[in-house]
This record gives structure tokens, C-alpha cells and sequence, in this order.
């Protein structure tokens, strides 16, 4: 029984430090959500470097 009891409190902060990150990455693509329709609004995108056949 102490053996489950530990696992689930691992699982807990596991759980915890995942939530931590998500809430950090939503942050980021805010911030390049934001970054993209100030700098990048009507711009016409890069062309694509990932075709090395040419």
C-alpha cells in the first residue's frame, strides 16, 4: 500500500511540473502569436528550405 501511496504522490508532482510547463509554453506562443501579427501581418512567408531536390 505504501508502495501505491508513493507512486501517486511521484504522479502528483510529475502531474504539477507538467502543468507548470504547459502554462509557460502557452505563454511563448502568445508572445509569438503576438510577435507574428505585429512583425509578420501581410508579409509574404520565407520560402520553404526544407525542398533540397532543386
Amino acid at each position: 500500500m505504501q508502495q501505491l501511496e508513493s507512486e501517486i504522490a511521484q504522479i502528483e508532482i510529475e502531474t504539477e511540473l507538467f502543468r507548470k510547463e504547459n502554462a509557460r509554453l502557452a505563454q511563448i506562443n502568445s508572445r509569438l502569436a503576438r510577435f507574428e501579427r505585429e512583425h509578420l501581418c501581410g508579409s509574404t512567408p520565407p520560402p520553404s528550405t526544407d525542398d533540397f531536390s532543386s
